[in-house]
This record gives C-alpha cells, structure tokens and sequence, in this order.
C-alpha cells in the first residue's frame, strides 16, 4: 500500500499508546487492512484476534511447522 484516503476505515494491527486520540494514528502502512464496506469495526477486529489465537495454539502449544498436517 502506498497511501490511505479520507474516509476510509481501516484496522491496525497494533495496540496504541493510550494518550493517541483513535481518530488517527501513525504505523507502519504493513499493519492496516481495509475494512470491506457492510463490515462494522467490531467485526472487523474479530479477525486478527481469532487469527492470532489459531496461530497461538497450532504453532506455539502444539508445535506446528511449515508442511504440518491437521
């Protein structure tokens, strides 16, 4: 991605200091997703939550690698 627009949504995948307004923030660009348009923001926040834990439990406590099978 090379820019953001006014106005549209996105999703960073950091947590912010506190004292920032979350109105705007400033990231590293490779941190936001777009928010698909009909998708509120609590929706969207679901899935990097649920993602991380998928990869929380195959690769961090089961040991998972690259070529694993379920």
């Amino acid at each position: 991605m090379t820019s953001t627009r006014r106005g549209w949504n996105w999703l960073a995948l950091w947590k912010p200091p506190a004292r920032l307004p979350h109105t705007y923030a400033l990231c590293d660009p490779r941190l936001l997703l777009p928010i698909p348009d009909g998708l509120s923001f609590a929706d969207a926040a679901a899935f990097p939550v649920g993602l991380a834990t998928e990869h929380d439990a195959l690769v961090t406590l089961a040991g998972f690698t690259a070529g694993d099978m379920c």
